[in-house]
């Protein structure tokens, strides 16, 4: 997995971040077409950045997984529910905006508990997948 840096780290820092097998700095910190954003350098990992160093670090990972999801309803707390190509049931879970706006936005997505409709939101959706919404 490859994760850029959207901020300068020191050494120390992308030594705390488990399981990074390269690291690559940039001389000055430049546009990267692969995430349409400034980078500093990136680091690769032989597993996926868990949630804390992803958000802790800033890091920008790039999407390797892209998910289709077809909107199937709401559930009973107003929450949108739609369904992968696998089957596995996501959710938004800022009730008040429209789905539209949710997608706009790119709003983090959580798995469905126990992956039932009316089941709780569980764990966010992995930072390498993409979401791609189907009409």
């Amino acid at each position: 997995m490859k994760y850029y840096l959207s901020t300068p780290l020191s050494k120390e820092e992308i030594k705390s971040i488990k399981n990074v097998t390269e690291v690559h700095m940039f001389d000055k910190p430049c546009f990267v077409q692969e995430i349409m954003s400034i980078a500093y350098g990136y680091v690769t990992c032989s597993k996926c950045v868990d949630y804390y160093d992803y958000e802790q670090f800033a890091l920008i990972a790039v999407k390797e997984i892209t998910l289709k999801l077809k909107y199937i309803g709401r559930d009973t707390w107003g929450r949108y529910v739609y369904k992968d190509q696998k089957g596995k049931l996501w959710k938004h879970i800022d009730c008040l905006s429209s789905r539209e706006k949710c997608i706009e936005r790119q709003d983090t997505l959580y798995s469905a508990y126990n992956n039932e409709f009316e089941g709780e939101p569980d764990c966010h959706m992995n930072p390498i997948c993409s979401a791609n919404f189907l009409s």
